[in-house]
């Protein structure tokens, strides 16, 4: 819920920079706020955020939360996650076994968390500007340069586009680019490649950041 309750944080804070501007008029107003809303309720449908907890996130300000309050625990629950895989590695060194897949298996949950946001943006097509910014904002209370969410947003468009080449193979009914095994057709081969594809998603560029 941390990282659902940091990006309505940041959009409740654009909207009242947006706000604070006086040229702004009330169409562009009005047009931040169902860009806002229409963010929101993607992103806690695919965050699984309930009604309640809804609720609770959208009163965070109110209650005098700051975006560095949440950031700090996703910060803290990556330093544990990489604590564990690097003692996890020391042991599997102490016992004569191989240590590096411990460590290189670790995955970072803030930039889990932006290629989350990324792919909720994208797939609702609303990936402009202010979405843009959003992603920028989030990165920097992560601790997250900028070049790193460039290259994570090139390597997750590479797997969009992959993605868009399994759907005009199966529209096309071409099996040329897709593995047949014994007993199934192409539509349930496309199927199997798109979960797969998907499921890559949100590390697609940790592997890339890595290189």
């Amino acid at each position: 819920m941390a990282y659902a309750g940091l990006v309505v944080l940041l959009v409740q804070r654009a909207r009242l920079r947006l706000m604070a501007v006086t040229i702004v008029g009330a169409a562009q107003l009005a047009g931040f706020d169902d860009w806002a809303e229409r963010l929101q309720a993607r992103l806690f449908q695919f965050a699984a955020v309930s009604e309640s907890e809804q609720k609770m996130i959208h009163n965070l300000a109110l209650h005098g939360v700051l975006p560095q309050d949440l950031a700090r625990s996703l910060i803290q629950d990556s330093e544990k996650a990489l604590a564990r895989a690097q003692a996890k590695a020391d042991k599997r060194a102490a016992a004569g076994e191989q240590a590096s897949s411990a460590v290189s298996d670790y995955k970072d949950i803030r930039f889990t968390v932006l290629s989350h946001l990324y792919i909720v943006c994208v797939c609702e097509g609303l990936y402009d500007s202010r979405s843009r910014t959003l992603l920028r904002s989030v990165a920097r209370y992560l601790l997250i340069d900028w070049w790193q969410v460039s290259a994570l947003e090139a390597a997750i468009a590479e797997q969009l586009k992959l993605k868009e080449e399994y759907d005009a193979a199966l529209k096309n009914g071409s099996s040329s680019s897709l593995t047949l095994v014994k007993g199934e057709d192409s539509k349930t081969v496309a199927d199997r490649n798109l979960k797969d594809s998907q499921s890559r998603w949100l590390y697609a560029g940790l592997a890339t950041l890595g290189e």
